[in-house]
């Protein structure tokens, strides 16, 4: 069994994570909803965006999901 079997997903759909406002917990949801393999890009959200981002998916699916994150060598937030 494969893993995208092993996680339920039903489409062969996956979305990439678009950092820059384009993956929002809408987004990830709708396409986690669909069957689809989805990425929460946090690369260049705060921890409290990324606990908002994730608690707002969680009420809209029940699917599973994954958080993208992308470590830069300085912050964006300095």
């Amino acid at each position: 069994m494969t893993t995208f079997a092993q996680l339920q997903f039903t489409r062969p759909i996956i979305q990439a994570p678009m950092a820059g406002g384009a993956s929002s917990p809408q987004l990830v949801a709708a396409v986690s909803n669909a069957g689809g393999l989805v990425r929460f890009a946090c690369g260049m959200f705060s921890p409290q965006q990324m606990r908002v981002g994730v608690s707002r998916i969680r009420s809209l699916t029940s699917k599973p999901f994954a958080m993208h994150l992308l470590v830069l060598p300085e912050s964006v937030h300095a």
